[in-house]
């Protein structure tokens, strides 16, 4: 794989890290594992990225009996344990997030067709403020928020992740990975194979978090271009953006840092402007739900050039004018909207 190596030490064996009757019943008994751990071969999978205590970590669901052993606790009417294991030790270069993406991709394509009469998916958009005004202590804050957001990633979703910043829209994605849905046919190949993709998904997408949020100072903000970015999806799945930036967009066309730039008695006429200005439509976000994560304004310092409830007001009226919503304007994601 470029971008990763990997050498497995053959006379290690896996080892169980959990034991349980049933996935909502597994009781971890060791979550710890390695930097740069993978999975090697995967005999029974489940979806143990779900359960919160395993969600994002390299492990993966192993019956831990064979099938002869597993008819005879049938016929005694015992139910088979299912254990989770731990992969051999493995010394890793840790890969990229475009060559994850690109693997996601590959072990997707070797899976069964797409799923019939399945739920769409979703498509994912990030953008993350990689501006000077934004501090490390605030980035910490927010990759919080962003890893519990990419650790839900599920087939069929699409996860595109950008930075804002004085080249908002001139700048390459910092990751990208479209996941199809996969039918469930119930064999060993299918779920290990829709698995392994999903986790590789996962990663990639965490390391790109990670990158975005250690880079910083950008001159100016510009908000308005990210939305530029975003094209009707040819798959019409649900549209989530989230945001995590402070909202002030510094370009020419608005400097929302200077005080009096927006008001309530001017934002009917300011998204008309910039709507001609960046050429949007009334339906260039139709259907889009909008979260937008603040910067926290710590005690003693000052606060924003215009007001958060004129701000909310005004990205209210913006995202509305092109058919989207804005469900939360806060300082957190939230608990329930990260598991979304």
């Amino acid at each position: 794989m470029e971008g990763g190596q990997s050498e497995l030490s053959a006379d290690e064996e896996s080892r169980p890290i959990a034991v349980g009757s049933s996935v909502r019943d597994l009781k971890p008994k060791d979550q710890r594992l390695d930097p740069g751990q993978n999975v090697a071969e995967i005999l029974y999978a489940h979806d143990i990225g779900s359960l919160p205590e395993f969600s994002g970590r390299d492990v993966f669901c192993f019956e831990n009996s064979s099938e002869k052993a597993g008819r005879k606790l049938r016929e005694r009417r015992f139910t088979s344990l299912i254990t989770v294991m731990k992969t051999p030790t493995t010394r890793t270069i840790r890969p990229s997030a475009a060559a994850l993406a690109a693997v996601a991709a590959l072990l997707l394509a070797a899976c069964s067709a797409p799923a019939a009469g399945r739920s769409p998916g979703r498509r994912v958009i990030l953008f993350i403020d990689q501006s000077a005004s934004i501090d490390r202590d605030q980035r910490r804050e927010w990759q919080n928020d962003a890893d519990s957001l990419v650790r839900g990633i599920r087939d069929g979703w699409s996860v595109s992740i950008y930075g804002i910043h004085d080249h908002t829209l001139e700048s390459a994605p910092l990751f990208e990975v479209d996941i199809p849905a996969v039918s469930s046919d119930g064999t060993f190949r299918t779920a290990a194979c829709r698995n392994a993709a999903i986790q590789t998904a996962r990663q990639g997408a965490l390391a790109a978090v990670e990158k975005a949020l250690n880079t910083g100072g950008a001159a100016r903000t510009d908000i308005f271009s990210a939305l530029d970015r975003v094209h009707p999806d040819p798959r019409s799945r649900p549209t989530t953006i989230v945001f995590f930036s402070d909202m002030l967009n510094s370009t020419p066309e608005l400097n929302m840092e200077h005080p009096g730039s927006v008001t309530l008695q001017n934002v009917g006429a300011l998204i008309p402007s910039l709507a001609r200005r960046h050429l949007w439509r009334k339906d260039s976000l139709a259907g889009t739900e909008v979260y937008c994560v603040l910067n926290s304004i710590e005690i003693g310092r000052s606060g924003p050039a215009v007001d958060r409830r004129v701000q909310q007001v005004f990205y209210e009226n913006l995202f509305g004018a092109l058919s989207a919503k804005l469900i939360r304007y806060e300082t957190t994601l939230g608990g329930d909207n990260a598991a979304r």
